[in-house]
């Protein structure tokens, strides 16, 4: 049941004050910055999320009201002004700030004199207000007007004197006492907003094993902070590495995955499947788990960030299998392609709390700010499932609408969206599979590079310019041109409101349905069309064939200047939605259509591809061609400064077989093997929410991931400029055991790159742990989840003289205080301590922690002997589990 939310605020601004608190006046193209009051709370309960935190008030009438404004707006409904309305003079109050609108309307007023009240709707531009909710009259005569609704976002209302009315006064006077404004939104099905996060770094574990990656952990903890620091949800669970449980998805659903509106997991994943670096009960999360599990407590969504868990062939129908999992779930959002080591959670985040855009539009941008498509593989494909297509547009508790809960009825819609790739289809091995051979020794057994010697000895090598970044001035003169660009083009944001975000670091241009976001790092902007841009449509649209697509997109770059004559133009994309049937994986009968088609440049330069978010030019086109999304990653100015000699194939390879995928910019998949195909130099160009001063210059290299006998194509980029240090723990050894209170000495040593090194030790659970060479770790933590014994990974990063780095992990457990024959450490001894024993011995549960407390009968092993003693202690008075002769004084 979901319940409607209603975060109230009154707009309570002093004139005299008003405009030294605001962050913007929203005026197109003069503005200034101050303080943002968004960030703090104000006055009674408000979120500052959810709530537009001020008002800019402006009388269109007789000026010398202004002073008396401000007995509108101070929250006491007996004070008020009267207002003389001539002709179309009237008042105007303007809502923004971090949220710019507000979607409900109050008025309290009296008089004769009836009045319009038009409003300002960021989709509908400007209308008049014929949504009026209710009037009712209070008392003595105080009459409350009403306008609502959920899905309107108000940015402006203006209220002037209906002339149309016989029963208005003469004088056209208005009593109007209290004016309120707030936003309201769906509540969530128990009253509080929960987020809840697991994600994976360190693979290195048997049987689970396989490749760390990098980004992991920022992905997953910078998504859970952007809802509790911008909306306020709480962050009820935030498990990692060894701590994180395939469990949590399945059987124990119920107070973890399921215990939460939003749950997010972030790490390695493969067809139909998120995995997971320890064997706790397995070391994957199967679909065929979680059938009729999730929703039926409290989950609405999940997004799983992990390679191809969602993927789609003719063979295999994952979507199908995904979506038997639903039970009140209203989407599930993942990968049919793999994807990038790299931090979408951020930018997921953000569009969804700061942006108030819906699940699947959020999603969506976020892949793209993140990815980049490339002259190698296919296609990148984004989907999202959802119970019914109402959810598709679903918003998140506090920042819009939220579609009811559905019962599973055996059908679920679907979404995709591709990131094109340069080729038709995938790519085929073009070098004979008999000339392969493993790059040196790896580091990690289950994954193995291989390479021919023809391509390491004759690819093609020279010297290399340093690309570096004439940067960008955002500047007002910037984002003027920018709007006169647009406005004299495409008759948009000719008149525009401005804000900015101070944390964001990034300007938002309004004009009705027309939203264009400029990121100061890098002037890189992207323009969305927020009433159609991936919303439902009644019926499939009439979209633009492939080569009025392409002809359209070149002459919207042109238009900008932004098309260079190197750029690769790829094939257009079309983007599809459709409905399916669970049981049998049938594509409903004409309910698969493409929404709109994009098309996407490549950016090459001084003779190089340069690849990378920041590098990426794509256009979409709705129905007719209309214009509905452009995306600019940056395309930074640069220019050379000198050369330098890049590192062979061989050594960019060899440092990958020696420290895993940790030092590329991509990450690898999952993979048994990565078989290089082809490989050259260019460069990768960052984000375009990052500053940078220097392209950095890659070998990418194109192969194939072969894992389960099932083969992907993947490119990955490898640092090209320096060589890159190996990381070496030398102490402690893999998988020690310490007690709780005892101190660990680490010892470090570093190859490879540009000496000196700087040495930094982390745990997992602890962060920052010294700096050294050598180090004494004291106090490391105790207890885990649950109670149970600590197992910490220890990190050792190096860094080099050009900031190159790698890191190495080992395993640490510290054995936590415990209670003999306190097997499963909820720190009572009784009948489930035995049976805790019995699943360990008899059919592979999970072992006693620490193993210690299972051994009641101090013969130094566990096994069903100790489940009898516990049995004996609990029901006849045996002696307590390590007392071995009964003088209560524990013996082992």
């Amino acid at each position: 049941m979901k319940n409607s939310k209603r975060t109230h605020k009154t707009v309570r601004f002093f004139m005299l004050t008003l405009f030294l608190s605001l962050p913007l006046i929203l005026i197109g193209g003069d503005y200034s910055i101050t303080d943002d009051p968004c960030a703090r709370y104000i006055g009674e309960s408000w979120r500052s999320g959810n709530l537009c935190p001020g008002s800019e008030i402006t009388l269109l009438g007789n000026d010398t009201y202004r002073a008396e404004f401000e007995s509108l707006i101070d929250g006491n409904h007996n004070t008020g002004m009267a207002c003389e309305f001539a002709n179309s003079n009237g008042i105007q109050i303007r809502f923004f700030g971090r949220v710019p609108w507000v979607n409900v309307i109050r008025i309290y007023h009296k008089g004769d004199c009836s009045f319009d009240l038009s409003v300002k709707d960021i989709y509908k531009k400007e209308t008049q207000a014929d949504f009026m909710m209710h009037e009712t009259i209070g008392k003595d005569g105080m009459k409350i007007s009403v306008y609502c609704c959920n899905d309107m976002r108000i940015s402006a209302i203006v209220l002037t004197r209906d002339n149309s009315n016989a029963n208005s006064k003469g004088d056209g006077t208005l009593e109007i006492f209290e004016v309120e404004a707030f936003f309201e939104s769906a509540d969530s099905d128990d009253g509080d907003e929960e987020v809840g996060v697991e994600y994976v770094q360190y693979y290195k574990h048997k049987p689970c094993g396989g490749s760390n990656i990098k980004g992991t952990k920022s992905d997953a903890l910078d998504f859970r902070d952007k809802l509790y620091n911008k909306l306020g949800w709480t962050r009820k669970f935030t498990w990692s590495n060894y701590w994180a449980f395939e469990m949590d998805f399945n059987i124990h659903d119920d107070t973890r995955a399921d215990d939460v509106d939003f749950a997010y997991f972030c790490g390695h994943g493969n067809n139909g499947k998120f995995i997971f670096s320890h064997m706790n009960m397995d070391c994957s999360m199967y679909y065929t788990e979680c059938l009729n599990r999730w929703g039926d407590n409290d989950m609405e969504w999940i997004a799983v960030a992990s390679c191809r868990t969602l993927r789609q062939t003719n063979s295999n129908q994952y979507w199908s299998g995904w979506y038997r999992c639903f039970a009140g779930l209203h989407v599930m959002l993942g990968w049919h392609t793999n994807m990038l080591d790299v931090n979408i959670g951020t930018r997921f985040g953000n569009q969804l709390a700061k942006k108030h855009r819906t699940i699947w539009t959020s999603w969506k941008n976020a892949a793209r700010k993140s990815h980049y498509v490339n002259l190698w593989t296919h296609t990148r494909k984004i989907v999202a499932i959802a119970e019914e297509e109402v959810h598709m547009s679903d918003h998140i508790w506090g920042a819009g609408s939220v579609a009811a809960d559905y019962p599973n009825n055996g059908n679920y819609h679907y979404r995709w969206h591709k990131f094109r790739g340069y080729k038709e289809m995938e790519p085929s091995l073009s070098v004979d599979p008999l000339l392969l051979s493993p790059v040196q020794a790896s580091a990690e057994p289950e994954q193995i590079i291989l390479v021919s010697d023809e391509l390491l000895n004759f690819a093609k090598r020279s010297p290399m310019p340093h690309l570096l970044v004439n940067p960008t001035v955002v500047d007002p003169a910037y984002i003027e041109n920018l709007a006169g660009l647009f406005c004299s083009n495409y008759n948009i944001f000719c008149d525009y409101d401005l804000t900015y975000d101070q944390d964001e670091a990034e300007y938002e241009l309004f004009d009705g349905p027309h939203e264009l976001e400029i990121l100061e790092e890098s002037g890189g902007w992207e323009y969305n069309q927020t009433a159609v841009y991936g919303m439902p449509v009644a019926a499939p649209p009439t979209l633009p064939n492939d080569s009025d697509a392409q002809d359209s997109a070149q002459a919207f770059w042109m238009s900008f200047g932004l098309l260079t004559p190197t750029a690769v133009l790829m094939d257009p994309e079309c983007l599809e939605t459709g409905v399916i049937e669970s049981q049998t994986g049938n594509e409903f009968e004409d309910s698969t259509y493409y929404l709109n088609v994009n098309v996407q440049h490549i950016r090459t330069d001084y003779g190089y591809n340069i690849l990378g978010p920041g590098a990426n030019l794509e256009v979409v086109f709705g129905n007719n061609c209309e214009l509905q999304s452009a995306y600019y990653g940056g395309w930074r100015d640069i220019y050379e400064s000198g050369t330098f000699e890049p590192i062979t194939l061989a050594d960019a390879l060899g440092y990958v077989a020696a420290s895993g995928p940790e030092v590329t910019l991509t990450g690898m998949p999952m993979c048994d093997e990565f078989i290089v195909d082809n490989a050259e130099l260019g460069y990768y160009e960052a984000p375009m929410d990052t500053f940078i001063l220097e392209l950095q210059p890659v070998w990418q290299v194109n192969g194939f991931c072969v894992y389960d006998e099932d083969t992907t194509a993947y490119q990955v980029l490898i640092p090209a400029d320096y060589p890159i240090p190996h990381g070496i723990i030398q102490e402690p050894a893999q998988d020690t055991s310490i007690d709780c209170g005892e101190g660990l000495n680490v010892y470090g040593a570093a190859t490879g790159g540009t000496p000196p090194y700087q040495y930094d030790w982390y745990s997992d659970m602890d962060g920052h742990l010294g700096s050294g060479q050598s180090y004494q770790v004291a106090n490391l933590s105790c207890t885990g989840k649950e109670g149970a014994s600590a197992m910490h990974t220890i990190i050792l990063e190096v860094t080099d003289e050009n900031s190159k780095n790698d890191w190495t992990t080992v395993n640490v457990r510290v054995i936590a205080p415990h209670i003999c024959g306190d097997s499963n450490s909820d720190q009572n001894i009784n009948v489930s301590d035995a049976v805790w024993i019995i699943n360990y011995v008899f059919i592979g549960g999970d072992p006693p922690d620490p193993l210690e407390s299972g051994d009641t009968n101090c013969d130094g092993s566990v096994n069903v002997s100790d489940a009898v003693w516990v049995i004996n202690y609990v029901f006849i008075g045996g002696n307590a589990p390590c007392d071995t002769n009964g003088d209560e004084i524990p013996d082992c």
